[in-house]
């Protein structure tokens, strides 16, 4: 969802068919795989898939973003522990094989993706900060309309707490929200104590529990239970991807798959095979967003203390990396730069050196999410822990 026009040059997604690298570098030409020679082009689209220009340093001085403005945040206190979650506290020692596709979820999992769908259909910017202190770990959730609804003259704060309250307690049958309305303001005046060293998370998050199984902690609970007792944070921002942009997308990936497998030869055959497997996940993430929901994706992690942070930093690794992302694995990237950023909720909008051939991978610290993948990140613990109840049904 673009913002109004006079905010245009400013949104992470408006500018992804003029060049504007918003970060002062000159645009790059985009070059199609099959236009140069087959070992170049192929390993440029491998390059493109795997982030490997990421790792160059960036010019802290260039570094831009797009604030995300009027979010209103929801505090989550607790849930409901269903009958769904007793079944799977009782099948807890069997153990289903892991299933490697990106697109595959932890059963549980499920209801925020509900929930991220049904936001993306309101075309809304979300939020989602989890605040970890001595006491316990809090979660916040946001949203971020451009106008209400249609037909409604409630306060845009209003709107966007009732919305998030009758998602929420839709999709997990009974959710605890603090009836406190909090404001960007308030969040930030709970984030700026925190952001001492500040990274931001890039690349495809696996979908695995604790143990590689569904019935493991949540990925969430694993960050909260290495840090407990300590002060930390993480948030994720995200802007809803137009259809158009996505269908464009998906029209650039089969063309890419024809061009790849009529000019693979014999000395290029491996390198052509992981080329399309590469393509081939890249699609399935695309095709199904267009169904539930697409989001460009940026995600902060902070913490007062660089012992406490290098902990936060190895547990994301940890927690979200595995052998089975693709196409594009996570990746920690640490900035003393980013604190303004963070602080204004902002979306870092800095293309990437080398433009891509794929418009929705041209951002350096961005990564395109369908509403599962952003599960991942987005999602709340399923067992009693410090700062968050979970009640019995």
């Amino acid at each position: 969802m673009l913002p109004d026009d006079e905010s245009l040059d400013k949104h992470p997604l408006a500018d992804a068919d003029n060049g504007n690298d918003g970060g002062g570098t000159p645009p790059r030409r985009r070059t199609a795989v099959g236009a140069g020679g087959p070992d170049d082009d192929f390993e440029k689209g491998i390059r493109e898939f795997r982030l490997n220009d990421i790792e160059d340093p960036l010019n802290e001085a260039h570094l831009q973003s797009w604030p995300i403005p009027g979010i209103t945040f929801v505090k989550l206190d607790g849930i409901l522990n269903s009958v769904e979650l007793d079944e799977e506290c009782v099948q807890s020692n069997e153990q289903p094989p892991q299933n490697q596709d990106p697109n595959q979820m932890p059963k549980r999992l499920y209801l925020m993706e509900d929930a991220l769908t049904g936001l993306s259909s309101q075309k809304a910017y979300i939020a989602f900060a989890t605040i970890g202190n001595t006491v316990g770990v809090s979660y916040f959730m946001g949203l971020a309309l451009q106008q209400p609804p249609e037909g409604m003259d409630q306060n845009l704060s209003s709107v966007c707490y009732n919305i998030q309250r009758s998602i929420l307690n839709s999709v997990y049958n009974g959710i605890d929200i603090h009836q406190r309305i909090y404001s960007s303001d308030d969040l930030r005046t709970v984030i700026e104590p925190l952001a001492n060293n500040i990274g931001v998370v890039t690349g495809i998050a696996l979908l695995k529990s604790g143990a590689g199984d569904t019935f493991g902690q949540e990925q969430i609970e694993r960050i909260a239970s290495g840090l407990q007792g300590d002060e930390f944070g993480m948030l994720v921002l995200a802007a809803p991807i137009p259809q158009k942009m996505l269908s464009d997308e998906e029209y650039i990936i089969l063309d890419q798959i024809q061009k790849a497998q009529q000019n693979g030869n014999r000395e290029t055959k491996r390198r052509v095979k992981y080329y399309l497997k590469l393509q081939e996940a890249y699609l399935r993430h695309i095709q199904l967003g267009q169904s539930i929901g697409h989001w460009q994706v940026g995600v902060y992690f902070f913490a007062p203390k660089p012992d406490v942070f290098v902990r936060l930093q190895s547990l994301i690794k940890a927690t979200y990396l595995d052998e089975g992302v693709r196409p594009t694995p996570v990746r920690t990237h640490v900035s003393r730069s980013l604190k303004k950023h963070l602080l204004d909720f902002g979306l870092l909008r800095n293309h990437r050196a080398d433009s891509p051939i794929h418009k929705l991978l041209q951002y350096h610290f961005l990564t395109p999410l369908n509403s599962r993948m952003l599960s991942a990140y987005i999602h709340l613990p399923k067992r009693d822990m410090p700062g968050f109840k979970v009640h019995c049904s």
